[in-house]
């Protein structure tokens, strides 16, 4: 039994690595890093929210995708899965 939950989370952990790896790119036509990297902590501090749950522990802060992506194309931004 210990052996099968040890193949079990050896073949789960390098997936969970490899999909964390990955971040979506955003690109904007005449832009550097710099102004990437500005715009993407703004969405994210304007779209910061706290979510409770389960209901005993404190409040996690978590983005809201949905609108975190708005505030990026707003801001002209094009992301790869558009």
């Amino acid at each position: 039994m210990r052996r099968l939950a040890l193949v079990a989370l050896l073949l789960v952990l390098p997936s969970c690595a490899a999909s964390g790896a990955k971040r979506p790119e955003w690109t904007k036509t005449g832009t550097d890093t710099q102004e990437l990297n500005q715009d993407r902590y703004q969405c994210e501090r304007e779209n910061m929210r706290t979510v409770y749950w389960p209901a005993w522990e404190a409040g996690a802060r978590r983005v809201d995708r949905d609108l975190f992506r708005s505030c990026m194309r707003a801001r002209g931004w094009v992301h790869a899965d558009d």
